[in-house]
């Protein structure tokens, strides 16, 4: 796909984008220096060039706890979506959890059994950039939601107000009690 997408030189092809600084570029390439590759790895500092990348992922490594931001993927190798489940539970919550699967049967089980800031099918990050569709992280990877409805709830403060008319200012809610107290208890429950 890689080579459908870039040609056989994807540093050549114009429409491979490259990291956004050299701060970051530096980021990422220390966090490849101890990474098995298994596709890719070159990398030009002068350029800010990344390959795409693929690892081998060390669920202990940085490249799996940290956002990465390049075009490199970890991947992690599990027997069942039972063992994806279990992996994706011991860890902080994503931001995403994306599966390709026809199963009905498995995606509502990722729907169901995981928790993350969103969920995808057979397709990555589009869910972003849908309008209408809330869009952020649980716990430590984000909190609210933006896009749409939601997000303007999220970044908005509701304020309560109520107002009680003079005419409702019943007498019996203020003291003395002396039954009354033991009346309301029982009406209450």
């Amino acid at each position: 796909a890689i080579a459908e997408f870039y040609g056989p030189d994807p540093r050549q092809s114009p429409d491979f984008g490259r990291l956004v600084s050299t701060r970051q570029f530096d980021r990422v390439d220390a966090l490849l220096k101890d990474a098995t590759v298994l596709h890719g790895g070159e990398r030009v500092r002068e350029e800010r060039y990344i390959a795409p990348t693929l690892v081998e992922g060390d669920p202990d490594s940085a490249l799996m706890q940290e956002e990465i931001f390049a075009p490199v993927l970890p991947l992690i190798e599990v027997s069942d979506l039972e063992a994806a489940l279990r992996f994706i539970a011991e860890r902080p919550k994503p931001l995403a959890a994306y599966l390709f699967s026809r199963s009905n049967t498995a995606r509502q089980q990722l729907i169901e059994r995981s928790q993350s800031g969103s969920v995808a099918f057979n397709d990555v990050i589009v869910q972003a950039g849908v309008p209408g569709l809330p869009f952020g992280g649980v716990g430590p990877s984000g909190i609210g939601r933006c896009h749409g409805e939601a997000g303007f709830r999220s970044l908005s403060n509701q304020k309560s107000v109520y107002q009680r008319p003079f005419a409702l200012d019943l007498a019996w809610r203020y003291p003395p009690y002396g039954n009354r107290l033991s009346l309301l208890k029982r009406l209450l429950g």
